[in-house]
């Protein structure tokens, strides 16, 4: 049976910098993390595109990731930066150093716009950590573009696929035989919620 991300607002955290250099930010970031959890936020989404992350170093993203981990105890999403699946597998491995229990997902990008190349490379990451998955469609920034049927496909065949986040340049709720308001069904029977440009797909109640 096919797991899913807890119900809820998913705050999706920035990385804030200072000076001139452009350091890390810690106190901010410690801030903002504080502020999520007082309103209420089911978990937080740590070190995706928005999370700056490919800017980031990898001392930098696990000091990042430390700073998020000791302010809260909500559950974490953390994103991965790489396309290739040895290097995601180095990054997933450092998240669960840092999070441990406390990752309920890492989102991977989809990394081929055939199917069959983004499974191969999910079942890789799956096997070799054991991480569940939010699969991301996000080509304006890592330049794949993936077909809405293609990542249906995709999350049918990768059982612990629990969530994706599409971000897709056109909208993705023609494709899935949806209506755009903020919660919707889809034809694959997955619950669609979001706007018209972010989209996260939660497979349906068991």
């Amino acid at each position: 049976m096919r797991e899913a991300l807890a119900p809820g607002v998913w705050g999706v955290v920035a990385t804030p910098f200072q000076g001139s250099t452009l350091d890390l930010d810690t106190d901010s970031l410690a801030r903002l993390v504080e502020h999520y959890e007082s309103i209420g936020a089911t978990g937080l989404t740590v070190l995706g595109v928005f999370g700056e992350a490919a800017a980031l170093t990898a001392a930098e993203r696990s000091l990042a990731l430390e700073v998020v981990v000791e302010e809260t105890r909500l559950p974490l999403v953390v994103g991965v930066t790489s396309l290739f699946t040895g290097t995601a597998v180095e990054e997933i491995r450092a998240a669960q150093a840092v999070a441990g229990d406390r990752l309920a997902a890492v989102m991977v990008q989809a990394n081929s716009a055939r199917p069959e190349v983004v499974i191969a490379h999910l079942n890789a990451i799956h096997q070799s950590t054991g991480a569940k998955v939010v699969l991301q469609d996000y080509p304006v920034a890592s330049g794949v573009g993936i077909s809405t049927e293609a990542l249906i496909y995709v999350v049918q065949a990768c059982k612990f696929v629990v969530a994706v986040k599409a971000e897709a340049r056109r909208p993705v709720w023609p494709s899935l035989n949806c209506r755009p308001p903020s919660t919707s069904r889809c034809s694959a029977g997955w619950e669609v919620k979001g706007c018209w440009t972010s989209w996260w797909l939660a497979p349906p109640a068991p």
